[in-house]
């Protein structure tokens, strides 16, 4: 903690004396036509680089003369907007004055359609340690989230909803810069019910700056939010439905009202229906002398859930005036889910020459309800330097409930007397408190960013079994325990940027001290983690020339284990299968390196070497006398890979765009007595066609080879597809689409874990295959020309 104070109290000084030296320049230039003449009265606004925000706006006089007045040191984009001649878009680095800007302008064309193709697609860019998708109007209608996640390089969403980067699990997902604090099923239902027409852009961070949580091992992502700037109402409905073996229903909408500098918003949601999923699980154990089968455990379980979504957010932003803004946010969600299982297991003994079939059925679910809030403060101080703060509160309450009943049957069907009945409820509470100060501002040449963040987390996990005995349903002690977790993380950062000339650099350097603490009380085990790592970031980056951009960076980041993979807990999935924590899992580090090439935001290749320790291992501990198997996670070993991928969007002609993903690796996952290394590659096409009077189409699809997660894993390949048709309608309002994901039921999730002597294979056929109907229908005054929503800014890349 001491060291985390000295580097907070070094980067409070280090604003204190920014504040005093930044300097500001002018900019002036010209606004002329092809033939030489000068042009008044045309609007020129200066624009901020990373994120188009206006910074001010010039109006064109005598000559087409303008100027700009105390403009801070950076990257902008210098935009016209003048009544019968096109858009420009002209890059500008501003390292002193700047005089003589030229910038000549051509006639408007007439052919509109040509204008709607490129507005209305996806635009892909780069910057320092991001890749950014911008997303066109296309892009946004009937989809949520995880359908445009699909767009990025690198990014693989499998038909459950799982997100991944470069194979890897791990990732983080941010809204506006706010963490969700959600992992798993519960991040893919979150997800799920974020319509895409409330996304402005989506950043892809496999080397996050200093600015963001370490968290992560593979890096994160960031989805930003459109903020309505129009008076008076606005906002967007949605109602979707999917029909696979059974249906599932979604209906989101948002509402905005603004009136002067005060805006106030409403999101309300919901999602219900019906899922299934069947899973086939093959545990072979050899004798390790002679090879021979020993036992074979044959599951074959088929799972259906029942589920219902609804949530609402309620939110408020306030400009106090062109310096201050503050606001903040409260959103609920509530959710249950219940599901049937029936499990069919064939237990196959050679030893001694015997063969059982055990029959289960179980019923599972839970509720839970979820809370957000949130408040920010943002302020201008003078010469540009900027204060922003936040305030974070996340709660969520469950109840889990599980009931098995099993009963095994002879070689001759007739039942034996061992019936085992289980009872199993989880309640769960957890509450998460953050807060963070950031600072952003210009020392000279220099662009620096600072800021602390303290954040901490309480859980409060029950894990209580009834099982059969004596006719009776009685507490067991020896499987039930009571889990308490606490874990509080405060952090201090710096970073600087430098633009030389065509060399742009970054360097940072994070530092967390994290205090964890886990008590289980039933068993009476405890432990205890103090630790205080750095994790520096360091990126450069050179412009070849107008086309052609270079980029080097390297960062180190950390994957913590989350509370329930160290909460020692029992949850089975049958008689003979089950998953617990371990409580001695330790963080895994990870040191990633990236070199990026762009070239014109049309092709964009990164190869990638990536050097992971204390790896997260899926360990198989199968009982040969039980036959139970026990599903865990460990640290063993070390992972080293490289990676090798290629972003490709190509115009065919003018209204046929494709789109084409592809990665090579190869991956070395190894311990003291253990290795799994290999090749893989991926490979994802997407086509996409945009016709006139508001239809739109595409077709993907995607193939990935077998994986090697680590030391004991094995991930088999797998192909996915899907086809989408759309129609505008209502002057550009409204737009029905239709969908079809994994129309040919192709898609299988199939894991292998190998431990010692045993094997475990796994199939799991999920209800990927579906056909999607869905309609959304946008309201209020056009807004075309909005800093935050318009289009039309991103034709300069």
């Amino acid at each position: 903690m001491n060291n985390t104070f000295k580097l907070s109290a070094l980067i409070i000084c280090t604003l204190l004396s920014a504040s005093a030296n930044a300097q500001q320049y002018q900019v002036s230039g010209t606004i002329e036509n092809k033939d030489g003449q000068s042009i008044v009265a045309v609007n020129v606004s200066l624009l901020n680089h990373s994120d188009s925000s206006w910074v001010q706006t010039a109006l064109s006089k005598d000559h087409g003369a303008y100027t700009f007045e105390k403009v801070e040191a950076g990257k902008y984009l210098v935009a016209t907007n003048a009544i019968g001649y096109k858009p420009m878009y002209k890059d500008l680095t501003v390292l002193g004055d700047v005089s003589d800007l030229k910038i000549v302008l051509e006639t408007q064309s007439n052919n509109l359609d040509q204008v709607v193709v490129r507005t209305r697609r996806n635009i892909i860019r780069t910057e320092l340690g991001k890749t950014i998708l911008d997303i066109g109007d296309n892009a946004k209608q009937g989809k949520n989230v995880l359908d445009i996640l699909r767009e990025l390089p690198g990014v693989e969403v499998s038909p459950t909803g799982s997100v991944s980067i470069q194979g890897k699990t791990g990732l983080v997902v941010l809204i506006n810069d706010k963490p969700t604090y959600l992992e798993g099923e519960e991040l893919t239902t979150y997800l799920r019910g974020v319509s895409a027409a409330d996304i402005k852009n989506i950043e892809l961070m496999t080397q996050p700056s200093a600015k963001y949580d370490a968290e992560g091992n593979v890096g994160l992502i960031n989805i930003n939010m459109t903020r309505k700037k129009k008076q008076g109402w606005s906002g967007n409905m949605m109602a979707r439905h999917s029909q696979s073996n059974y249906g599932v229903s979604a209906s989101n909408a948002t509402i905005n009202y603004k009136r002067n500098n005060v805006t106030v918003y409403a999101s309300p949601g919901t999602y219900f229906g019906q899922n299934s999923l069947l899973r086939l699980t093959k545990v072979t154990s050899k004798d390790p002398t002679t090879g021979v089968v020993n036992t074979i455990v044959d599951e074959d379980a088929f799972m259906k859930e029942t589920y219902d979504d609804y949530n609402l957010k309620l939110g408020t932003d306030i400009d106090l005036n062109d310096k201050t803004s503050f606001g903040g946010y409260v959103k609920g969600v509530y959710h249950t889910n219940s599901e049937v299982d029936q499990t069919k297991t064939l237990i196959v003994d050679n030893i001694n020459d015997n063969r059982t079939v055990n029959i289960a059925n179980g019923n599972t679910g839970d509720t839970r309800t979820l809370w957000y809030g949130n408040a920010y403060l943002g302020h201008k101080l003078s010469d540009g330097h900027k204060l922003s703060s936040q305030l974070d509160f996340f709660r969520t309450d469950k109840d889990i409930y599980q009931r098995i009943a099993t009963t095994n049957h002879d070689k001759y069907g007739s039942p034996l007397p061992d019936r085992v009945l289980l009872q199993n409820d989880i309640p769960t509470l957890s509450d998460l408190y953050s807060a963070k100060v950031d600072y952003t501002g210009s020392v000279g040449k220099y662009e620096l960013e600072a800021g602390v963040k303290s954040s901490y987390v309480w859980i409060e996990d029950e894990n209580i079994f009834y099982a059969s005995k004596d006719g009776k349903m009685q507490y067991d002690s020896s499987i039930s325990n009571h889990f308490v977790y606490n874990e509080s993380i405060s952090a201090a950062y710096i970073s600087g940027s430098r633009i030389y000339g065509k060399w742009q650099a970054k360097a940072g350097v994070r530092a967390e001290q994290s205090y964890i603490k886990g008590k289980e009380y039933v068993q009476g085990s405890s432990f205890t983690r103090d630790r205080l790592s750095f994790f520096p970031s360091l990126f450069v980056n050179y412009k070849l020339d107008s086309n052609n951009t270079v980029e080097l960076n390297y960062g180190r980041r950390v994957k913590r284990p989350f509370y329930r993979e160290l909460n020692p807990f029992r949850r089975f999935e049958s008689q003979y299968r089950y998953t617990s924590g371990n409580p001695y899992l330790q963080p895994q580090y990870a040191h990633n390196f990236e070199l990026k090439h762009n070239y014109k935001n049309r092709l964009i290749s990164t190869a990638t070497y990536n050097y992971t320790s204390n790896l997260f291992t899926s360990v198989l501990d199968y009982n040969e006398q039980t036959k139970v198997s026990n599903y865990s996670t460990t640290n063993n070993g070390h992972n080293q890979s490289v990676d090798l991928s290629m972003y490709l969007n190509l115009p065919i002609i003018e209204e046929w765009l494709l789109v084409s993903t592809g990665r090579g690796w190869y991956v070395d996952n190894y311990s003291r007595d253990e290795r799994n290394k290999g090749w893989g590659y991926s490979l994802s096409v997407d086509s996409q066609l945009t016709f006139n009077k508001g239809w739109y189409a595409n077709v993907q699809v995607g193939y990935t080879s077998r994986i090697k997660q680590n030391t004991a894993s094995d991930v088999a390949p797998s192909v996915w597809s899907s086809a989408n048709v759309s129609k505008r309608m209502f002057n550009d309002s409204g737009t029905l689409k239709f969908s079809l994901n994994d129309p040919f039921n192709v898609y299988r999730y199939r894991p292998t874990v190998m431990s010692g002597n045993s094997v475990s294979e796994a199939s799991y056929a999920f209800s990927s295959s579906s056909a999607i109907l869905s309609f959304t229908y946008n309201f209020g005054k056009n807004d075309r020309k909005s800093r935050s929503t318009s289009t039309d800014e991103l034709n300069r890349m």
